[in-house]
């Protein structure tokens, strides 16, 4: 987790926000968060990563999706089961206009598992 967090703020020092590796950084800080079992926490960085991805590239981009299946595991374990199922329902509309049924991403969706962003950063 201290690598993820490390790695996030460098790159919104030199990158910004709105750049794929920082969305990219977010998710897998929320990733590390909710395997240490902080799931609130990992809830809002989720959150705020979907709003700023979405405003970036829009609803139907693959990160956006990403980053909503994300939120909707979070949501669901913290307990907003409403607003889960709503915004997986949602994802998972777009994910099968846009991807065919194969797509890799498409059946880590499907299952309901959390993304994690595999990249290697360049040198902070």
């Amino acid at each position: 987790m201290e690598m993820d967090e490390e790695a996030r703020k460098g790159l919104l020092a030199k990158v910004g926000p709105d750049h794929d590796y920082t969305f990219g950084s977010a998710v897998n800080l929320a990733n590390d968060l909710a395997a240490l079992g902080m799931h609130e926490k990992a809830r809002e960085l989720d959150e705020k990563n979907v709003e700023q991805v979405q405003a970036f590239y829009g609803d139907e981009n693959l990160l956006s999706l990403a980053a909503a299946v994300n939120l909707s595991v979070d949501l669901r374990t913290v307990g907003e089961v409403a607003q889960s199922e709503e915004l997986y329902a949602d994802t998972m509309a777009l994910y099968e206009r846009l991807l065919p049924p194969d797509h890799p991403e498409r059946l880590v969706a499907a299952r309901s598992e959390r993304f994690d962003w595999d990249f290697d950063p360049f040198s902070l």
